[in-house]
């Protein structure tokens, strides 16, 4: 049985072009400090361009900031109360 050879990122990029499924050893290679990160992301918009056309999608995150009062009285907020309530001192 022949061993395999290290990963290489010429090899990786090739197989990307071609549509070949990457082993596990090459994408921690993929991962490890030698590798440029902008060359990971041109390979990941590669495959995503393939998958997405040009469209790219975003989230956008929302950070809740728990007060001890609350407007919105969203079902999800353990802390919130009304404005009329009380508050604590």
């Amino acid at each position: 049985m022949m061993k395999a050879l290290p990963p290489t990122l010429e090899r990786i990029r090739e197989k990307v072009v071609t549509r070949e499924r990457l082993t596990f050893d090459e994408g921690l290679f993929l991962d490890s400090p030698q590798v440029p990160l902008n060359e990971v992301g041109l390979l990941a918009n590669l495959v995503r361009e393939r998958k997405n056309g040009n469209a790219a999608y975003y989230n956008i995150n929302t950070h809740l900031n728990a007060t001890n009062v609350c407007v919105y009285r969203c079902t999800f907020c353990a802390f919130a109360q009304t404005c009329a309530a009380p508050r604590a001192t």
